[in-house]
């Protein structure tokens, strides 16, 4: 260690066309050695992070693969749910604008309403039911007109109930 203090100290350094002491010329085998197995492990090193970064990425993108996996199937599931519902509804538009028969508003609405109970299963939520006194609150509501804005806790009727997913907000209640 003294060796490396008078080599980098400029008070003890020797001329520059000194030669060597014997004990310097001694120990520089050694350091050459130890400065070699350095360079081995920091590249052994080097390869192990390599090695662990290709690692990672193949698990993310193994995590993307399943994730996305895992959506088709739960949209697929979802899709499959709504299909009766939705060829019915679009057999009752054709019977009322091709074929003039009449539909019944009380079958659209048994129709409609499976709907939402299925996209409620998945997460989705109405916030508010029309017709319904509330406190405005504007990061719930819009107001139906224009110009017009409530001040928060004033009571307003929700008009057109809002939509949730997640616990966030999708569509504001619109409130009059």
């Amino acid at each position: 260690m003294s060796f490396l203090k008078n080599l980098f100290n400029p008070k003890n350094s020797p001329p520059a066309d000194a030669p060597p002491a014997p004990a310097e010329t001694e120990a520089l085998p050694a350091l050459h050695s130890e400065l070699q197995a350095l360079r081995l492990d920091l590249a052994a090193r080097d390869e192990q992070i390599a090695r662990l970064a290709a690692e990672v990425e193949r698990l993310r993108a193994q995590q993307d693969r399943l994730a996305g996996e895992r959506a088709a199937v739960q949209l697929e599931s979802l899709m499959s749910e709504l299909a009766s519902p939705v060829t019915q509804l679009t057999t009752q538009a054709d019977l009322l604008e091709n074929q003039g028969k009449p539909v019944q508003a009380r079958d659209v609405l048994a129709i409609t309403r499976r709907l939402i109970r299925a996209l409620e299963r998945r997460g989705l939520a109405l916030a508010g039911v029309p017709g319904l006194q509330t406190q405005y609150d504007p990061a719930k509501h819009q107001p139906i007109h224009a110009g017009v804005n409530p001040q928060p806790g004033q009571a307003v009727t929700i008009r057109f109930a809002g939509v949730t997913y997640g616990g966030k907000i999708i569509v504001k209640a619109i409130v009059e």
